[in-house]
């Protein structure tokens, strides 16, 4: 004579498919929340990149002052790097800063040196 039970069937009881279906969810949330983050970093960098881009097109077209460029807005700052009384036939060593600005206020400053004639 056997001991199982004629009406009990194999298979999940409600109870362990309950509890799948809870680990399943949460696994499925923490992804999503994965997902979402890693889709803001990106647009974050890709924000930062193209304000470098601004910064180099600022540059490149030696600009002065401050504008607005792509949605960013510019600001170009000129520092005299040299030593009082000291010029190389007319050149001078100038620092040039580039801040750039985002929509939601984040800045991007690219900075390089080069020689200048007298403005």
């Amino acid at each position: 004579m056997s001991n199982a039970c004629p009406d009990r069937r194999a298979g999940f009881t409600l109870v362990e498919t309950l509890v799948a279906a809870v680990v399943a969810g949460m696994g499925f949330a923490a992804l999503a929340g994965a997902v979402g983050s890693a889709a803001r970093l990106q647009s974050g960098a890709d924000t930062a990149a193209k304000a470098v881009i601004v910064a180099e097109s600022v540059l490149a077209e030696d600009l002065i002052g401050a504008g607005e460029r792509d949605g960013f807005g510019w600001r170009v700052e000129r520092t005299d790097l040299r030593a009082p009384g000291a010029t190389v036939e007319g050149l001078t060593l100038v620092e040039v800063a580039v801040t750039v600005t985002t929509s939601d206020g984040r800045s991007q400053t690219l900075r390089t040196r080069r020689l200048e004639g007298r403005r």
